[in-house]
């Protein structure tokens, strides 16, 4: 379901930035171009409640329904968990093509 880095993955991946940052002569891009992405993969906020809802009718902890389908909360609710904000609910997508540059190669 989710293409996510492990914490060993990430923890290798700031070993190299630290590394080629601290070098004398600096190897590495920083600042705006210095941005280095520790992803695998996309991850999908859709998939992942589906991922959660299966079991939870499974054992009856739904809402009564037999549908795992997720629904959107309605705007109370999102200002109740959420303090307002969306961000939970949405997708974003990154390419580790910088990391890569330098070395970095998950398992």
């Amino acid at each position: 379901m989710d293409n996510s880095c492990v914490v060993s993955d990430l923890a290798n991946l700031y070993k190299l930035i630290y590394a080629q940052a601290t070098l004398q002569f600096l190897l590495i891009s920083h600042g705006k171009e210095g941005f280095y992405l520790g992803i695998l993969g996309e991850f999908d906020f859709h998939d992942a409640t589906l991922a959660i809802g299966r079991p939870m009718i499974q054992h009856h902890l739904g809402t009564g329904t037999s549908d795992s389908e997720p629904t959107t909360f309605a705007h109370e609710k999102m200002n109740r968990y959420y303090g307002g904000s969306y961000a939970m609910g949405t997708n974003s997508r990154g390419v580790s093509k910088r990391a890569k540059s330098i070395g970095w190669v998950p398992k």
